[in-house]
């Protein structure tokens, strides 16, 4: 059975990088703010607040190449026509990036997560959906710099939940009978500090 390249690839990252583990493993923190744009099915989500959102992750890097990391991400108070939601989710995901000579090290993050819709709502014919808590993948692509033990990045979460719909009707939600897409992307400016 002949082995496909890009699995030969991935070993010969992970066994160069575990020669350079020392200088670039260990634990790291993040915290940082941003903006947020989202959908209900194919109505806008209108901010309340800008920035409207908080990114707050703890990780640990492998080696050059590779780190894991969990986050918690607020996407900021919410409204779509007259419900309102403070829309947050939890996630896990593989750190995959190079990080050059320079400082820079372009990354994705790749997992999965839970996404809480957090209706303030009152009443079940004012929900946006019928269930509250969704699991789901959780992706991002960004750019980091680092210098000494600080590092900025920026990068850009998309999380795309499908949720059951509210069991009352809602009329303005017509793609679907079982479910309704809420897309939520968010560019995060983030502080890092790297033990």
């Amino acid at each position: 059975m002949k082995t496909p390249k890009w699995l030969w690839l991935v070993a010969v990252m992970l066994v160069s990088g575990a020669t350079q583990a020392d200088e670039f493993s260990g634990w790291y923190v993040t915290a940082g703010t941003g903006f947020v744009t989202g959908k209900v099915g194919s109505d806008k989500f209108k901010a309340v607040n800008n920035p409207q959102g908080f990114n707050i992750t703890g990780g640990y890097q492998l080696n050059r190449f590779i780190g894991v990391e969990a986050g918690l991400q607020s996407y900021g108070k919410m409204r779509v026509l007259d419900r309102t939601a403070d829309p947050r989710s939890i996630s896990i995901s593989a750190n995959i990036g190079y990080r050059m000579d320079n400082g820079l090290r372009p990354f994705i993050l790749f997992g999965f997560g839970s996404f809480i819709l957090n209706e303030v709502s009152a009443g079940k014919s004012e929900r946006i959906a019928g269930n509250d808590e969704v699991a789901g993948l959780h992706t991002a692509l960004g750019l980091e710099y680092r210098m000494d033990h600080w590092a900025l990045r920026i990068s850009q979460h998309l999380v795309d939940a499908k949720m059951m719909k509210s069991v009352e009707t809602i009329p303005y939600l017509v793609e679907s009978k079982k479910t309704v897409d809420i897309p939520l992307t968010s560019t995060v400016l983030s502080l890092a500090y790297h033990f």
